[in-house]
């Protein structure tokens, strides 16, 4: 969890306005994928945990148990989450002091291997957004889709 002097909201609203220097952007993308490697390792926990109770990951992966972070996102400030695992991801997320934001948890290929990743932001209007595995490069910083796999060239 990487602090920054300027809340959320003030972030936020630079970052809509297209008004952030190059250094804000730069705090702000490696918080992002600071934050998305952490809820990355919470959820590879959580995947553990159920594929030792014979549940295979691509099933754990699902609306079945991220209700939220699997569909639109899960929510990090409000009501608490029910589904097991928005709980578990809502839980360790704040153990390591990650508490506002949203994470996405997905399916992808990764050469040629199905796979999951996670996607963090800052706020619902976050352009910015982080990822794990394969943090967003400061030059996609604009260019990622919440919900979908950002490829990054090797």
């Amino acid at each position: 969890n990487v602090p920054t002097s300027q809340s959320n909201d003030e972030i936020s609203e630079k970052e809509n306005q297209n008004e952030m220097t190059e250094s804000e952007l730069k705090t702000l993308l490696k918080k992002n994928n600071s934050n998305a490697k952490t809820a990355y390792m919470c959820a590879a926990d959580y995947v553990a945990e159920n594929e030792s109770k014979g549940i295979v990951y691509e099933d754990t992966i699902s609306k079945k148990y991220f209700e939220f972070a699997a569909t639109t996102g899960l929510e990090l400030e409000g009501a608490v989450p029910t589904s097991e695992g928005d709980l578990w991801l809502y839980n360790k997320l704040s153990e390591n002091g990650i508490t506002s934001g949203s994470v996405f948890v997905g399916m992808c290929e990764l050469d040629g291997v199905s796979t999951f990743f996670v996607q963090i932001k800052t706020s619902d209007n976050d352009k910015v957004i982080g990822q794990y595995p394969d943090s967003t490069p400061l030059e996609d910083a604009y260019n990622v889709t919440w919900g979908e796999y950002h490829s990054v060239s090797k």
